[in-house]
């Protein structure tokens, strides 16, 4: 076993980092309600980051609603959920 070295704060090498502690974390932004339906929109670090609009029926099904590759939160798209249909 080699001896341990003394370093300053924050130059040693570790092989922890942020994009690992980030890729497997969803973010859940601006919940909406549409009558029994709820509709969000997630942050997907392992799509590139991607955000997709994310709907839950009152039958307890959960499912994408923008189809890959399209992003829910650009500045080219802006979303609007009204009576179960999504526009964007």
């Amino acid at each position: 076993m080699t001896a341990p070295r003394i370093a300053p704060f924050g130059s040693w090498p570790s092989p922890i980092t942020g994009d690992l502690i980030a890729a497997d974390s969803i973010s859940f932004y601006e919940v909406l309600l549409d009558g029994d339906d709820v509709y969000w929109v997630e942050g997907r670090p392992p799509e590139s980051g991607r955000y997709v609009v994310v709907g839950r029926s009152p039958d307890g099904r959960v499912g994408d609603v923008t189809p890959a590759p399209y992003y829910a939160r650009t500045l080219a798209h802006s979303v609007l959920v009204f009576r179960t249909a999504l526009t964007f």
